[in-house]
């Protein structure tokens, strides 16, 4: 399991087995630790194929007074990002809080499967040319 930047980026981070958590169950289908210091919290990332879509993981800080919103009750918040275009230039933003480890995974690998499928439609659409030859590289 790689986090060097949420280890680097957040020295003071107190919520790690979470965060271990999310990144050992979602790092073999691709994500990766994608925390950057000028972020509110860590986090996990997974671009899609061509960048076109994503899905963000952000763990936040279990001592609420750290948190830049000390109200906030999750600690896991999930954002699934589509490609504006990619739906008829209609944004289809998903975000959703969670408490636990376990729902957070079951709506991420929802989410994936239905993102992966989105782009592969999108390509076939709009750029067939891409789409075959990433079908060729077996992206």
């Amino acid at each position: 399991m790689t986090k060097q930047y949420m280890t680097a980026n957040f020295p003071d981070f107190d919520n790690g087995d979470t965060f271990d958590a999310l990144l050992a169950a979602l790092e073999p289908m691709g994500f990766f630790d994608s925390s950057y210091k000028n972020d509110v919290s860590p986090s996990i990332m997974l671009p899609d194929k061509c960048d076109l879509s994503a899905i963000t993981v952000w763990v936040d800080y279990k001592d609420r007074a750290l948190r830049d919103w000390p109200e906030t009750i999750t600690d896991i918040f999930v954002e699934i990002t589509y490609a504006e275009d990619q739906y008829d230039g209609v944004s289809n933003d998903t975000n959703k809080d969670f408490t636990s480890v376990a729902d957070a995974l079951t709506y991420i690998r929802m989410h994936y499967m239905e993102l992966e499928q989105g782009t592969t439609e999108w390509l076939e659409t709009y750029h067939p040319e891409i789409a075959g030859l990433l079908e060729e590289l077996e992206l």
